[in-house]
C-alpha cells in the first residue's frame, strides 16, 4: 500500500495493488472513496440492494463512503488490481465548490465505463508505484475532481429528506461516541429512543450491516487511523483501544477491510 501526500505534506490517499487478485471478502465497507481498476481479470462487485457490476478492463469500480459491498472473483485470473482510498473530506470539498454546501457526501456513480480515464488512472497508478520522481499529486488531485464532478448522482439527494435520515445519523453518531465501549442494541435503543427491532429493521435495510458489524467496521478504520499517526504502536494496544476483545480478533477483521495485514500496512 502506497500513501499519497498532498504538497502540504498531508496524507490524502492510499493506493492498494494486488499483482493477483484471488481473495473473496465478506461484506464491509470504508470511510473512504475508493477506485478500483483492474488490468486483466473480472472481479464481481455486489453493493447493498443493487445489482451485480463486474470490474473489468477499461472500467473503474467507485466505492463511496460506508457503502457495504462484496468483491468476488468471478474467474481465476486476475491480475493488476488497484484500489485508490481517498480522504473523504478531501472529496466532500471537492463537492462543495462543484455542488455547493451539503451536511453530506453526495454518492457517486458506482460503475464508469471510459476507456480514457481508465487509462489515466491506470498510468498514475503505475507511475506512483515505481515512485516516478515525475509523478505530481495534481495530476492525481485533477482526475478525482474530474470523477467526482461528472459522475456525482445527484438524484441520491433527494435521500437525505428520507423521514429517518435523522435516526441513521443519531444511530451512527452514537455508535462513533462510543466505538471503545462495549455497546449493545438496547443501550443503541435507549438512546435514540427507538425500539431495537425496528432498529435492526431499518439499519440493515439501508446499510447491509448490522448496527453491531457496522460497530465493529468503524473499529477498524479508527486502528488504521492510529496506526498513521503512532507506526510503534503495539498491536495489543491497538486492538484494546479500537475496542476489539483480542488481537487476533482485530488482526482478522483488519485483512478482510483493507487486504492487508496490519503488520504490514505499519510498514509500509
Amino acid at each position: 500500500m502506497k500513501k499519497i501526500y498532498d504538497n502540504n505534506g498531508n496524507l490524502f490517499a492510499e493506493l492498494n495493488y494486488s499483482k493477483e487478485y484471488f481473495q473473496n471478502y465478506s461484506k464491509h465497507s470504508h470511510e473512504t472513496f475508493g477506485l478500483s481498476i483492474i488490468q486483466e481479470g473480472k472481479i464481481e462487485v455486489e453493493f447493498h440492494s443493487q445489482e451485480k457490476l463486474y470490474l473489468q478492463e477499461n472500467k473503474i469500480v467507485v466505492f463511496n463512503p460506508n457503502q457495504v459491498h462484496i468483491t468476488k472473483s468471478a474467474i481465476k485470473e486476475n491480475y493488476n488490481y488497484y484500489t485508490l482510498h481517498v480522504n473523504t473530506n478531501y472529496c466532500k470539498k471537492i463537492q462543495t465548490s462543484i455542488f455547493g454546501e451539503n451536511d453530506n457526501f453526495i454518492d457517486v456513480k458506482n460503475l464508469i465505463e471510459n476507456k480514457d480515464l481508465y487509462s489515466k488512472l491506470l498510468n498514475i497508478f503505475e507511475q506512483i508505484l515505481l515512485e516516478k520522481d515525475s509523478i505530481k499529486t495534481e495530476i492525481l488531485e485533477e482526475l478525482i475532481s474530474d470523477i467526482i464532478k461528472e459522475y456525482t448522482n445527484l438524484d441520491s439527494l433527494k435521500l437525505v429528506n428520507d423521514k429517518n435520515n435523522k435516526l441513521f445519523k443519531d444511530i451512527e453518531q452514537y455508535i462513533i461516541n462510543n466505538i471503545e465501549n462495549p455497546i449493545s442494541l438496547e443501550d443503541i435503543a435507549l438512546n435514540v429512543g427507538y425500539n431495537e427491532s425496528y432498529i435492526s429493521r431499518v439499519f440493515k435495510k439501508k446499510y447491509g450491516l448490522t448496527p453491531h458489524a457496522f460497530l465493529v467496521n468503524k473499529r477498524v478504520e479508527k486502528a488504521k487511523n492510529k496506526m498513521l499517526d503512532n507506526k510503534t504502536i503495539s498491536l495489543a494496544q491497538l486492538s484494546n483501544e479500537a475496542g476489539f476483545y483480542d488481537q487476533s480478533h482485530f488482526s482478522k477483521v483488519f485483512k478482510r477491510v483493507f487486504a492487508i495485514s496490519p503488520n504490514k500496512y505499519r510498514l509500509d
